[in-house]
Parts: C-alpha cells; sequence; structure tokens
C-alpha cells in the first residue's frame, strides 16, 4: 500500500521524519502539527510530546525537553509554562514545579528560590514574595518564617525592621511598641532600654515630660504622695523647712506664719497671742488681759480687783485697780465698766479666751456654724470659703476641685481632666480612648471614631492617617488597613480596592494604585496585578 506518490511514480515512498498522511493514496505528506514530532521516515502518525517536553513548530522531529524554571505536565503541547512565582524548578523536562519552602519566595519562571532578607517574611510555602515585619516587631535573619516583637524598652517605628531602636533615658515601651513614649509628668527614668517610668517618691517631683531625673521639693513646699508633677507651697500657718517634704508642720502654739510658702514660724510679739498650732496671724490681747513675753500662747487676765481698757498691753504689770465702787463688777471678769453679762459670740465668730471683750472673726478658709464657738473650724477639702465671717462652706462645684482644707477658693479642673461630682478633692485625669479639650470639663470625651489616643491626661485625640483606621469609639490606637485595602484620614474602616486597582504591605494604603498597561486585577481586595496572557490585550 503506497503512502504517498507524486504523479506517474510508479511506487509509494515512506513520508520523511516530521511528517505524515492522514489518508491512503495521498499525493504528499503533512507536517507534524506542533506538539508533536517523528524522528524517523515512516508511515505512522506523529507521536505527541511527552510530558516535560514542548514542540513549538510544525514539522519537528523532537521535542525539546522544557527549562529550568519550566513545567509541562500535559503531552502534546507546543510550548512549556513557566513556574508561577512562589514555586521553582532547577531540573530540565520537568512535569511540575516545587513550592518554595516558608522563609523564601520566587518570581515568575525562577530556577530556585531566594530567602526573604533581614526586616521580611513569608510564614507558607509557595510565596511570589516576601512581607515586611509590621511596625514594633523584626527579625534579623535571612529566611525567616515570622517575625518577633520588639522587647520592652525598644521599639520599631517602620515596617521591616531588622532591628529595634533602644528607648533612651527618659522614654519607655511596652513590648511590640511601634514609637517610645515619654515619660509623662511625675515620673521618669535615668536608664536606656526601659520597659516602664518610675513614679517619682513624695517630696520630689518632675515637671513635664521625658524626665530623667526627680527634683526635691524646695524649702516652703512639699509634695505628699508619689508621682507628683509640681510642688505645694505650704498653707498659711505651717511651714517646711527644708528640701524633700513630704508635708508641712503646723505652727506650735504662741507662733504663726502669714501666707503660702513660708520656710519658718515667727513668734507672736508682745501684746499678742496665738492659742492654737496652725495659726496665720497673731491676736492682740483683748481689754481685762496682757502679754508680756514674745511667743505666748494666750494672754494673762488682769488680777481680781484690776482692770485693762486698752488690751494689747505689753508691760509686766499693766492693770489698774478698778476705781472705790466698781470692785463686784469686775472681781471676776474684769469687764468694762458698765458690762453685766456676756453675749454668745455670733455664728462666723468664735472666742477661745475668758474674759475678752469681743469676738474675733473667722477668716476666709473657715467657718462657725453656730453662736457661742470657742473656735473657727476649717473648711474641709473639697469646699471653701471666700469671706471673713461665714458660717458654711461652699462645696465646689463639678469641674472644679479643692484638696487641701482651709481654703479660699476651688481650684478648675484643668484640660486633659474632669469631675463631675460636688466636692471634689481631685480631678480625674482621662483615660486611655479619651480626651477633654477644655478647664472645668465635667466629664471625658471618648475619641471618635476614625480617631485614637493611646496616652491618658490628653486634650485632644490623633486623626488616624490615610491607611489606619479606628472602629467605634473610646480607640488607643489606628490599626493598619491591610493589603489589599485602603483608606482616607479619619476613616472608621479600610475599603477593599476594586477591580483593576491594588494595595501592598509596603505601601502607604491611602488609596489603591491603578494597573499598569499590560496588568489586570479582577475583583475587589487585589494586592497585586497579573500580567495579561501573550495573546490578550488589557
Amino acid at each position: 500500500m503506497c503512502h504517498y506518490s507524486d504523479h506517474g511514480v510508479a511506487e509509494c515512498d515512506p513520508c520523511p521524519p516530521g511528517s505524515f498522511i492522514d489518508f491512503t493514496g495521498a499525493t504528499y505528506c503533512k507536517s507534524c502539527p506542533v506538539g508533536h514530532y517523528r524522528q524517523k521516515p515512516g508511515y505512522d502518525d506523529c507521536e505527541p510530546c511527552q510530558k516535560g517536553s514542548a514542540a513549538e513548530v510544525e514539522g519537528s522531529l523532537q521535542c525539546p525537553k522544557c527549562l529550568v524554571g519550566e513545567h509541562q505536565g500535559q503531552e502534546g503541547q507546543a510550548t512549556c509554562d513557566k513556574c508561577p512565582a512562589g514555586y521553582f524548578q532547577n531540573k530540565v523536562g520537568a512535569e511540575k514545579c516545587e513550592a518554595c519552602p516558608a522563609g523564601t519566595f520566587s518570581q515568575q519562571g525562577s530556577g530556585y528560590c531566594v530567602k526573604c532578607p533581614a526586616g521580611s517574611y513569608t510564614d507558607k510555602e509557595g510565596q511570589g514574595q516576601c512581607y515586611l515585619c509590621p511596625a514594633g516587631s523584626f527579625n534579623d535573619d535571612e529566611g525567616s518564617t515570622g517575625c518577633d516583637l520588639c522587647a520592652a524598652g525598644s521599639a520599631a517605628p517602620k515596617a521591616g525592621a531588622a532591628m529595634c531602636e533602644v528607648c533612651g533615658a527618659g522614654f519607655y515601651s511596652e513590648q511590640g511598641a511601634d514609637e517610645c513614649l515619654e515619660c509623662k509628668p511625675g515620673h521618669y527614668n535615668d536608664q536606656d532600654g526601659s520597659g516602664t517610668c518610675i513614679a517619682c517618691s513624695a517630696g520630689s517631683f518632675a515637671p513635664g515630660t521625658g524626665n530623667t531625673e526627680c527634683v526635691p521639693c524646695p524649702a516652703g513646699q512639699y509634695s505628699e504622695s508619689d508621682a507628683a508633677d509640681k510642688c505645694v507651697d505650704c498653707q498659711a500657718g505651717t511651714v517646711a523647712e527644708v528640701e524633700g517634704s513630704t508635708k508641712c508642720a503646723a505652727c506650735s502654739a504662741g507662733t504663726f506664719a502669714y501666707g503660702e510658702g513660708n520656710l519658718k514660724c515667727k513668734e507672736c510679739s508682745k501684746g499678742s497671742f496665738s492659742g492654737s498650732d496652725g495659726m496665720d496671724h497673731c491676736n492682740k490681747c483683748s481689754a481685762g488681759s496682757f502679754s508680756s513675753e514674745d511667743g505666748s500662747s494666750n494672754c494673762t487676765l488682769c488680777p481680781a480687783g484690776s482692770l485693762n481698757w486698752a488690751g494689747g498691753s505689753l508691760s509686766r504689770n499693766p492693770c489698774s485697780l478698778v476705781p472705790p465702787g466698781n470692785w463686784e463688777r469686775v472681781s471676776k471678769v474684769s469687764l468694762p465698766v458698765g458690762q453685766s453679762e456676756c453675749s454668745p459670740c455670733p455664728a462666723g465668730h468664735a472666742q477661745s479666751l475668758p474674759a475678752q471683750d469681743s469676738c474675733y472673726i473667722c477668716q476666709p478658709g473657715q467657718y462657725s456654724p453656730t453662736e457661742g464657738s470657742t473656735r473657727c473650724s476649717q473648711c474641709p477639702a473639697g469646699s471653701f470659703s471666700n469671706q471673713a465671717g461665714k458660717s458654711f462652706c461652699t462645696v465646689c462645684q463639678g469641674g472644679w476641685y479643692q484638696p487641701y482644707p482651709k481654703q479660699k477658693e476651688c481650684k478648675i479642673c484643668q484640660a486633659g481632666t474632669a469631675q463631675g461630682k460636688e466636692g471634689a478633692t481631685e480631678c480625674n485625669v482621662c483615660e486611655p480612648g479619651s480626651f477633654s479639650n477644655k478647664d472645668g470639663a465635667l466629664d471625658c470625651i471618648p475619641c471618635a471614631e476614625g480617631s485614637s489616643q493611646g496616652n491618658e491626661g490628653q486634650t485632644s485625640c490623633n486623626v488616624c492617617k490615610g491607611g489606619q483606621y479606628a472602629g467605634g469609639e473610646g480607640n488607643l490606637k489606628c490599626g493598619e488597613c491591610a493589603a489589599g485595602s485602603f483608606s482616607q484620614s479619619g476613616a472608621g474602616n479600610c475599603t477593599l480596592c476594586s477591580a483593576g486597582s491594588y494595595s501592598t504591605s509596603t505601601s502607604s494604603r491611602s488609596k489603591c494604585s491603578l494597573c499598569e498597561p499590560g496588568r489586570f486585577a479582577s475583583g475587589e481586595g487585589n494586592t497585586e496585578c497579573l500580567s495579561c496572557e501573550a495573546w490578550v490585550l488589557c
């Protein structure tokens, strides 16, 4: 049987290599189609290329093996396929590609895998790229499968860190921090790499932020609790004679300290006295009494049968004999002539001594609620009186406070703090995730959606940057949008990139980038664009 014959030829010839006939009585041989071959002359059909090889032209005598970085898992194919990104093949004639192990990556058509550089990682096999360690974490080895959190006392401000930066003195950080924070007022640290700040002990203070030491309170001032950011002047009637005082000492009877911030008490001069501890002034001896020494705690009554009209007498024996006919009236209490009974001191006044011709008025910061008081009481902490002669103290209203007794006014809560109750002795520091932006606030305001605040005692919240988000209220920190999404400044959530656009873990993610010509991305949430096939326009 002839396989083919030209016109006029007496016998049939076999088809040459790379060709075949498809029916009996053919006058010519056809070239083997792509993906097929024939090495020898003959009468048979062309054979399909084996797996791991391909023939891209017609009339092939053999099928070349797939090159390194290529594979072909089917018979009779015209071309070999490149290994996809994340896979490799280091041999020729391969039927399939191998996945790159975790900690490595490869590009399309690779014959080998590349270790992820320090500061990046892949945590599973078959990856076409390495991912940067998030801010606050690091790795210092090539080929890493994960990242370690920065230790307390260090931070990594940017993604892709191979090592964490050590916080300097006056700063601190917790584990996994992306920034070192300044020590708050009233706190300090004096060493690099600290995970916390130390509260100043009572008797010292640290103003402002970022302190590396605490300062002793100067004489005349004190701080009674830890973590003070300032020292307080000693109140009238009290003193602090040395630096670093945790409290002020009350002046003893017979002495006084006028005004605030005193270092020493002064003795009452002759003719005056202070009858109790903690006095801010001395009282003049009243009619019928005298004091002849400095530092007197009381005045001496004129003896029976004598009197003193002026008061404030300085001499050792200033009393005069009562004129004839008046001895009975003055023999016991030395009352002025014509006065036969005592009157109670009105509310807002007091008198602690007998045989007096007047009551003393309660000073601002004091009160006496009833008639006949023997002393003026101090207004308790959380209240005040701003006038002399008061019978009651006024409680501090909401947004105000007073930590000390015997005060003339309340202090307003500063921005960053709040107090919603009356009669408060301190203001509440706004917690992280909230703020107050004015003095005298009743409540702290939670940070709005799209903003955050990681520190306490703040006057505002930080708006999340583009590529970040904070859902709901009261956020301590803005989250980072994942690759394949984006957000604008102040966003409460991230939006997936639309078809034809993408974002990566290394970009700002404040917007999605459009695919370049010749590349495409279908669906939403793309992290990369793929190359178009050679015969497709996109």
